[in-house]
């Protein structure tokens, strides 16, 4: 019995180590968000930033957006670990973000002023215009 009285204190002992203060978790956290913060844009590679960077190209239907996304994601429609379901979903909660990039009507999204912001920060073209200006090359 003295053995699992001991026990039971090591084990609060553990849970006291596990505690962290609120403010200190928090703070890892919001550092973690400050790291994508200075040019607004999603995580690299991420299937957000393959969205924006299709609304930039002057996409704004679903499925071409979608489509878009499936043709230049490197595979990740196929067995990557994005499915086209994803995309639509992600196209979808973008409202529900702390800074939407894009908004949606129906099946159609336009790039919110955020989302351009974002874009001209990042580089991302906007509207299709690329920044080739060689037509007689």
């Amino acid at each position: 019995a003295s053995g699992a009285a001991a026990g039971a204190k090591t084990t609060t002992t553990k849970t006291t180590t596990k505690k962290r203060p609120r403010g200190e978790a928090e703070a890892g956290e919001e550092g973690a968000k400050a790291a994508e913060a200075p040019s607004g844009l999603p995580k690299a590679g991420s299937l957000r930033l393959h969205l924006l960077t299709a609304l930039c190209a002057g996409l704004s239907d679903r499925s071409a957006i979608v489509g878009w996304v499936g043709q230049r994601a490197s595979g990740r429609f196929g067995e990557g670990s994005a499915s086209r379901g994803d995309a639509v979903t992600t196209l979808g909660k973008e409202k529900s973000m702390r800074v939407p990039l894009w908004r949606q009507e129906g099946a159609l999204y336009a790039l919110t002023a955020a989302g351009r912001e974002a874009a001209r920060r990042g580089g991302i073209p906007l509207g299709g215009q690329r920044k080739r200006q060689k037509k007689g090359e």
